[in-house]
């Protein structure tokens, strides 16, 4: 028998067992499409962007907004790319050691036949800790993943908001447009009366006063408006296009019936944060048990050697832990996953606030709207038409339909603000669950 054949028998096998599958888990882009119910999300992207992507928008919905900023968002293709690292990282703990190849020629002193000396061997801890590795390399690909998902999440709720807020600014513009419309009306028939002796000169310049202050009011407003709508026009990627887009009316759904503690349940078992530590403890426990052999390094092979007739067996050797018996190793391992359980309760703690906090507010801004326009809303706008009335006929004087106004306005204001905080706070019950496929689609799956 040829003596090497142990040797490339070992050899092929080692090669042989190398080669394995990569590991697999849920996709980031389609668990972001389940939880965010939109359709493909993004696309992992090799290259950076431009700083502007795409042609310029005469008008935007809140879907074309997100869609935008979930495709370009570097924010999210770093998240990806960290994704990628840890994959490959998943691969590189599947490949079994390099096999070692060493070869001796020794020559005797008295001449004769030389002396050949050959070995293969693999490194032995690293073949005995390899499944453990994996699991841990395994469980450190599912936390980036959960992480990139959080990112996903943050960057979807961030575009809601913006679109939001521009919307609220637009409507404020148009309620003191509207207070400006009725104080000129004001002030050209105090001005008449000023003229025919029916009014004081004061009220007349209260009226121009007034018209004054408000023009500053809507400059100021003017300016919020285009500053939010440079920050809506970098999410979508365009930071440096026109930002004179019309953007549609959007309200939020309706809220699904549940308990507060359906909520707290779906937020504990599908908000990624959580499913990022819990994966982490997961990688860390197989990383306490590999600390237990991890000082019994060692080599493991096959050995051959010619002194006239070839000989050929296996070798091996291990190191003896005298010194490094691996116990400080395993401490601080052991104190890590200790730190992640206590970051684990203070995690689910804070995200059961965070969804009783986003219920509550959901709840009571629903309520406060109801009112506001059932109620306020049409007090308003009658004690103002009243007051216009009482004061066209010289019932009352400049200053009492002054306040019938300021009152219409600040209701109408109110109105505005009432119809933001309750998108969001959708939103942001929306992000505190996992998202709104966490309680449509995933919940319905999970049944």
């Amino acid at each position: 028998m040829n003596p090497f054949l142990p040797c490339i028998a070992i050899g092929l096998l080692v090669l042989a067992s190398g080669c394995v599958q990569g590991p697999r888990i849920n996709p980031v882009d389609a668990d972001a499409e389940r939880r965010l119910q939109v359709g493909k999300p993004f696309v992992y992207q090799t290259e950076a962007e431009p700083i502007d992507i795409g042609a310029a928008h005469s008008s935007l919905d809140i879907a074309q907004c997100l869609r935008l900023a979930l495709e370009h968002d570097p924010r999210i293709q770093s998240a990806l790319a960290r994704v990628r690292q840890a994959e490959a990282d998943a691969r590189q703990t599947r490949l079994l050691p390099n096999p070692v190849i060493g070869l001796s020629l020794r020559f005797p002193e008295h001449g004769g036949k030389s002396i050949i000396d050959a070995d293969l061997s693999a490194e032995l801890l690293s073949l005995l800790t390899r499944p453990g590795r994996v699991s841990a390399a395994d469980s450190r690909l599912r936390k980036v993943s959960s992480e990139a998902l959080a990112t996903v999440l943050d960057v979807a709720t961030e575009v809601q908001r913006q679109y939001a807020d521009v919307l609220a600014l637009r409507g404020r513009i148009e309620v003191e447009e509207a207070r400006r419309s009725n104080l000129q009306q004001i002030a050209r028939i105090t001005d008449a009366r000023v003229k025919a002796g029916e009014a004081a000169r004061l009220d007349g310049l209260v009226s121009q006063s007034t018209l004054a202050e408000l023009e500053t009011d809507l400059i100021a407003l003017r300016s919020k408006q285009r500053i939010a709508r440079l920050k809506l026009a970098r999410l979508i990627g365009q930071p440096s296009r026109a930002i004179d887009w019309t953007l549609m009316p959007w309200g939020a759904p309706a809220l699904p019936e549940k308990a507060e503690s359906d909520w707290i349940t779906i937020a504990l078992q599908h908000r990624p944060e959580l499913l990022a530590v819990q994966w982490e403890l997961a990688a860390l426990g197989q990383e306490v048990k590999l600390a237990k052999i991890e000082p019994w390094t060692g080599e493991l092979g096959a050995a051959a050697e010619r002194d006239g007739d070839w000989s050929v067996g296996p070798s091996a050797s291990v190191s003896i832990p005298i010194f490094d018996t691996g116990d400080i190793a395993r401490a601080k391992r052991q104190a890590m996953v200790i730190e992640q359980k206590h970051e684990l309760t203070r995690l689910s703690r804070q995200i059961v606030e965070e969804v009783r906090t986003a219920l509550e507010q959901t709840r009571a801004a629903a309520e406060l709207l109801d009112r506001t326009q059932g109620l306020l809303i049409p007090l308003e706008e009658q004690k103002l038409k009243q007051a216009q009335d009482s004061y066209r006929v010289g019932l009352s004087d400049a200053m009492t339909l002054r306040l019938a106004e300021q009152d219409a306005q600040d209701a109408r204001s109110k109105l505005i603000e009432l119809q933001t905080q309750q998108l969001e706070a959708r939103f942001d019950l929306d992000r505190a669950v996992g998202g709104p496929g966490a309680y449509t689609t995933i919940a319905t799956e999970n049944k």
